[in-house]
């Protein structure tokens, strides 16, 4: 196998081992040296070090027939479960994108009739919107709050909308209610969500959501851009599909988590979900 890395600091003999690691699934529980080695095309000797490596460390079991995972690689996976809650695990993702199109991204999620900042990434501008995390704003004239209600069936959105908003700040634009539920059908249909101007003077914004294993939309994650900076069509074309992506990524990661051994030492973090269960601490 190639070096796969032109920097120096890259351990390559580590990957290979990570490599033999995920080799190993529902269709290969048990491999050997020899098909390891084809497989990933490294020299025998060379998995056959790693396969005493990882045996001495107790990650494999070694067999007559070949080698099976141990069950301690469950707890390279508890590291990450047990240090990235809700945010955390979307994070990482929120990050990349904010880099990328050089503007803060938040993520909500819908309690009652208001959506909460659970999350944020900022970054620096002359001209920002600025919200605090635990910040609630009125769900039905927010782009993820509309897009969080749209996840809901009639009669919830109906009792939603319903309930006083806890939010002090007041919305530039409120939609009657049949307009409010004519927008929220096409958010349903479309998938995402966009407002212009609707909280904030000269500020337009997009959302797109976050679903759990049972694919129920937990979360939203979006962004709130000046006019003078982006277009509406800018971010339409271009900034919206960025954040679509960047959601579906964030869902990938939660099944994925809802799909590993869970354990709790520790009291719920505001703001957690039981992937597994399907339960949010929003509902």
């Amino acid at each position: 196998m190639a070096q796969r890395s032109d920097n120096r600091e890259f351990v390559e003999a580590l990957a290979r081992g990570l490599d033999i690691i995920r080799s190993f699934n529902e269709f290969n529980p048990l491999r050997t040296v020899s098909d390891l080695a084809a497989e990933l095309k490294l020299a025998r000797p060379t998995v056959h070090r790693i396969m005493l490596t990882l045996e001495e460390l107790g990650y494999v079991v070694q067999t007559d027939n070949g080698y099976y995972l141990s069950a301690k690689v469950i707890e390279l996976g508890f590291g990450y479960i047990a240090t990235r809650g809700f945010y955390g695990a979307a994070k990482t993702h929120m990050e990349k994108l904010a880099a990328q199109i050089d503007q803060a991204i938040s993520l909500t999620e819908l309690v009652d009739s208001d959506i909460i900042y659970i999350g944020r990434i900022e970054v620096p501008k002359v001209v920002a919107y600025n919200v605090a995390l635990g910040q609630r704003l009125p769900a039905h004239s927010t782009s993820p709050g509309r897009l969080l209600l749209s996840g809901l069936d009639d009669a919830e959105i109906d009792r939603r909308l319903n309930m006083p908003s806890l939010s002090n700040v007041k919305p530039m634009i409120t939609l009657s209610l049949d307009q409010l539920k004519t927008e929220i059908s096409k958010i349903r249909a479309q998938g995402w969500a966009m407002t212009d101007q609707t909280m904030s003077l000269g500020y337009r914004a997009a959302a797109a959501p976050v679903y759990d294993a049972t694919g129920m939309m937990v979360a939203a994650i979006g962004i709130v851009v000046h006019g003078s900076e982006i277009s509406h069509e800018n971010l339409a074309n271009s900034v919206l599909p960025q954040l679509v992506d960047a959601a579906s990524r964030i869902t990938d990661d939660f099944v994925t988590m809802s799909k590993l051994p869970r354990r709790r030492v520790a009291p719920v973090e505001a703001g957690y979900v039981n992937f597994a269960a399907g339960a949010t601490t929003s509902a």
